[in-house]
């Protein structure tokens, strides 16, 4: 017989992959200890930190979609949940410390449409091939990136495209990658092949376990 009242909470992160505290509004005394875990390879997550206030705080939303190309209802949907959670809002703070912010409105837009595109391994191997071959894609002999995109583009892979384990990796393996938490692992060797492989189980910092593995036993065995 009690009333339902309409209100909104945020999840802290708790530094543990998947583990978030429950923080209530004012006047409401719970405290909830949350572990998401989801073991499916097509969950997606946006993370976006508030600097509101001088706090850092994590609001978590988790978008379920698994696409055969672009889909306008995808897109809408990752929209439509992150401006009610203020995520562009959040996130165009930083961007005027580097005085490169004109006009961010574009940007959001841009990153829902790519989260809404699906990657198989069969498309995923001629992007990494486009990239292999200096932005010339294999297929089509057709230039889709310039050369100054690609080499950016294979910069910023070697250098953080395997999230925290970016830096052992180059180590190990010396060769532009890029994971996902979806289980895919993008693989570039300039000027000879694009490799792409899934496996949807993770180690604790997102990459796919059994991708990891292959490239290092690729790239042990090319040597």
């Amino acid at each position: 017989n009690g009333s339902c009242v309409n209100m909104t909470a945020e999840y802290e992160y708790l530094g543990n992959q998947g583990h978030f505290k429950y923080i209530p509004p004012a006047g409401y005394d719970i405290e909830i200890a949350v572990q998401i875990t989801h073991i499916s390879y097509h969950e997606y997550a946006i993370l976006a930190y508030d600097s509101r206030l001088g706090q850092r705080k994590t609001k978590s939303l988790a978008l379920y979609g698994r696409t055969q190309k672009l889909k306008r209802e995808i897109s809408k949907h990752f929209k439509e949940v992150a401006l009610k959670q203020g995520i562009p809002e959040d996130m165009i703070l930083f961007l005027p410390e580097y005085g490169a912010c004109t006009s961010w409105k574009p940007m959001p837009n841009f990153v829902f449409e790519l989260c809404s595109i699906e990657v198989t391994c069969e498309s995923g191997c001629v992007m990494a091939a486009t990239l292999a071959n200096g932005g010339i894609c294999p297929i089509t002999g057709e230039r889709v990136l310039s050369a100054e995109a690609v080499r950016n583009t294979l910069s910023l892979m070697h250098s953080c495209g395997m999230y925290d384990f970016s830096g052992e990796f180059a180590f190990h393996v010396g060769l532009p990658a890029k994971s996902g938490v979806s289980g895919g692992v993008l693989l570039v060797v300039p000027n000879v092949m694009g490799i792409m492989c899934w496996s949807p189980a993770l180690d604790k910092v997102g990459n796919s376990v059994r991708g990891i593995d292959f490239c290092e036993v690729w790239d042990a065995t090319r040597m």
